[in-house]
């Protein structure tokens, strides 16, 4: 039953918010932005000689993609309309079907409103704020003592995975697992109650639309195992009578989150269904299930200090990434839990956690039978699936919360701790051992010390922890043991993130640009820039940057990608596809070659060593084509744009099913003016005068839910040269609307209210008349 809260749950909130205060100081108390610092890697932006002290670490993709939309989600919101369609990557993708643009995640409120330092840290400290709230609940249900459950609340917010991914999307869900536990054990004592199912509903939802389902399969997964476990633990096998009601209103709950949610999910899964990912999933994502047993070695070494393990996964380990150490939660905290399984292995919740750490190490790596066994479960085959290593830091945070609590009413002796110890030391040394054996042959001298260096200093830190740890256990008073052990447990994970997790100056945030300032005022037509790189000169910048400065580039970033998009590129030539695509502007570094292109290139800016050049090749964002190539199945119609790609100004390639009705193809020429009125994200509206039939081309990228409109009159959009939209226009002058509205968005939005109704249906027929 949900309690009135207690003192206890206002110094609990106090103290995980002084913790975040303490934690974000780098920011919260200076002109800093909590963003990467990526922007000094490219002296396009900034001159490298003009920043000798580079403290932020570059991380990639919020920089490149997430930082980027929420700009295109402010600019779009101002003007009353939501942001369906990115026309700035890609020659246009679709946005909100992108589920990590995470549109409606409550917590990006703060940035759609404030400005980028509040709304990114009142962002990030709730991320984390709710993550310590929700596990500090969940422990005082399983009657852990309330000092204990707070040390471990703190704990919790700061393990590797939520500080390494915490300006990532798959962060928005780390709330919801503590969350989902509470509102479980809540269940489990008073199966009448609809709150708990209420919370666990709500939390599903804010955590689809948080961005990333995939990791949200997995927290699903364990919960309902979590859910299994503990409903076996109370009503035995045979009392289905007992546990098939709850598992029954959990399933239910579920699929009324997912009704709430279609209103992104629903157009997501139209674009993941066209998109590269879904086509190409197994070799696009790098399965995580062979991953070698000694890695685990990096989940017990002090291993949190991004710098140092980047540095030494591009020797050993990077290309799994920085995945192999979502587990570490520090030394004293897996002190305890090995203490815990030993001591407590006949506790009901250390039982349940047991096996969800079995669970998560047998996927997250190699152990033989076991890893056989989990991955054949249907969604553990490919992907991401080494996000599941998190339940294993979980894992051991809850069972050495239980030893804590244990050990301080002395129910634990202190032999099963000295015991933890010594398998930890084992651990550290036969792992390392593994570790050198395999990985040392492969590599250089120099990267041996590295190595060797790394792993003395980190055994000498684990042995320094250890032994603090069983000092502080030793400490009679109770309440300064707390304490100390809380501290402890801050110092090896929060602590060291303090001065390592990025935070810019505002100069260097998405610094002003002279080559993009120029650009920016010369956009009363549309046209698209790209950035050309080659194997000895850096590319002035990432994609998607470009979002931010409101230019359209070609190049597009994103989890799914449109697949006619992407597939036509390896069948016309570089140059061939930069005139198609309206690309008027390409930056490349001083000294790019430039001589294999038949394009006509004009140097017209330069800045920071890199050249603007205006292609005078390029085609017009839209133009009309007289002549028609018709082809019958995908590879015919590659094949013929092959063949044409120099000539795709005058010559459009469609397929069989969109032609009839059309007038037979012509080959003469004819004359058209085309002039741009308006053009916004997902609206376009233009004039064009043709002196005969023929077809209206546009270098936007062909996409289910664009509609259009010739003088007022619904017209198909033709798929045009395999990615893009046509129009087929009669003689004459002529008002051209095109606009993004797709079905998947209105029907999603007409089954999120369903969705809300069934929620209030649920309660007043499951739960009203028992209450």
């Amino acid at each position: 039953m949900l309690k009135k809260p207690d003192k206890y749950f206002w110094i609990a909130n106090i103290v995980i918010a002084l913790s975040l205060v303490v934690f974000f100081s780098r920011s919260l108390f200076t002109n800093r932005i909590l963003a990467p610092g990526d922007f000094e890697t490219y002296s396009f932006f900034i001159p490298h000689d003009s920043m000798p002290n580079k403290l932020d670490q570059p991380i990639g993709d919020p920089i490149w993609q997430d930082i980027p939309w929420f700009h295109f989600d402010r600019q779009v919101l101002k003007t009353g309309e939501l942001p369906l369609w990115n026309p700035y990557q890609g020659c246009g993708v679709p946005h909100i079907a992108n589920m990590q643009s995470a549109l409606f995640y409550p917590l990006h409120l703060f940035v759609y409103l404030l400005s980028w330092k509040w709304g990114f840290f009142l962002l990030y400290f709730f991320k984390l704020y709710f993550v310590g709230l929700f596990l500090f609940l969940y422990l005082r249900e399983i009657e852990i003592s309330p000092k204990v459950a707070i040390v471990f609340s703190v704990g919790s917010m700061f393990m590797s995975f939520n500080l390494i991914y915490l300006y990532f999307p798959p962060t928005n869900l780390a709330f919801f697992f503590p969350l989902a536990l509470w509102s479980i054990e809540l269940t489990i004592k008073n199966k009448r109650q609809f709150k708990p199912y209420l919370l666990f509903c709500l939390g599903f939802v804010v955590s689809l639309l948080g961005g990333h389902p995939e990791w949200l399969f997995y927290s699903i997964f364990t919960l309902m195992l979590y859910l299994l476990v503990r409903l076996y633990q109370l009503y035995g096998i045979y009392s289905t009578n007992e546990w098939l009601p709850i598992v029954g209103k959990f399933l239910i709950t579920l699929a009324i989150g997912i009704l709430i949610t279609s209103i992104q999910l629903l157009p997501f899964i139209t674009y993941f269904s066209l998109s590269s990912v879904y086509l190409s999933r197994a070799s696009l994502e790098q399965p995580v299930y062979n991953l070698p047993f000694y890695l685990l070695l990096f989940n017990i070494l002090p291993t949190l200090s991004v710098s140092n393990v980047l540095a030494l996964f591009s020797y050993v380990v990077g290309k799994y990434q920085s995945a192999v150490i979502f587990a570490y939660t520090g030394i004293s905290i897996l002190l305890l839990g090995i203490a815990g399984i030993i001591a407590l292995n006949k506790d009901k919740i250390v039982r349940a956690f047991l096996l969800i750490l079995i669970v998560s190490l047998s996927i997250g790596f190699y152990i033989p039978f076991l890893h056989s066994l989990v991955t054949r479960i249907p969604g553990f085959s490919m992907g991401r699936n080494y996000y599941i290593l998190i339940f294993a830091g979980w894992s051991l945070i809850v069972i050495s919360s239980k030893v804590l609590d244990n050990f301080i009413a002395g129910k634990i002796k202190p032999r099963s701790l000295i015991l933890a110890s010594i398998l930890i030391v084992g651990l550290i040394g036969i792992l390392s051992l593994f570790l050198i054996r395999d990985v040392f042959p492969t590599l250089t001298y120099s990267a041996h010390k590295i190595i060797t260096y790394y792993l003395i200093l980190s055994t000498v830190t684990a042995l320094v922890l250890i032994i603090l740890t069983l000092c502080i256990l030793k400490i009679k008073n109770k309440k300064l043991l707390v304490i100390l052990m809380g501290v402890l447990i801050y110092a090896q994970t929060a602590l060291p993130m303090i001065f390592i997790e990025p935070a810019i100056k505002p100069e260097y945030f998405y610094p002003k640009n002279k080559i993009f300032s120029m650009l920016q005022n010369k956009q009363r037509q549309p046209f698209r820039v790209t950035a050309l790189i080659s194997n000895t000169l850096p590319v002035a910048y990432p994609t998607n940057i470009n979002t931010f400065y409101g230019i359209e580039d070609i190049r597009n970033y994103d989890s799914l990608g449109v697949n006619w998009y992407n597939s036509i590129f390896p069948y016309i030539t570089q140059s061939d596809a930069l005139n198609l695509t309206n690309v008027k502007y390409i930056i490349v570094k001083s000294g790019y070659d430039l001589s294999n292109f038949t394009n006509i290139f004009q140097p017209i800016a330069e800045y920071n060593g890199y050249i603007l050049y205006k292609n005078f090749s390029a085609f017009d964002r839209a133009f009309m084509v007289y002549h028609y190539l018709v082809a019958d199945t995908d590879q015919q119609a590659l094949g013929l744009l092959h063949t044409y790609s120099d000539q795709l100004n005058n010559v459009a390639v469609l397929f069989q099913k969109d032609v009839q009705g059309m007038p037979p193809t012509v080959s003469t020429q004819g004359t058209y003016k085309i002039t741009f009125i308006t053009y916004t994200p997902g609206y376009i509206k233009l004039s064009c005068t043709t002196s005969q039939p023929g077809l209206f081309f546009i270098s936007d990228t062909y996409f289910p839910g664009w509609h259009a409109r010739v003088d007022g009159k619904k017209t198909k959009i033709i798929r045009t040269d395999y990615a893009f939209q046509g129009l087929w226009l009669t003689q004459g002058s002529h008002t051209i609307e095109l606009k993004y509205a797709p079905s998947s968005f209105k029907y999603g939005a007409l089954l999120s209210i369903i969705g809300i109704l069934s929620l209030i249906a649920f309660y007043f027929v499951a739960f009203r008349n028992k209450i």
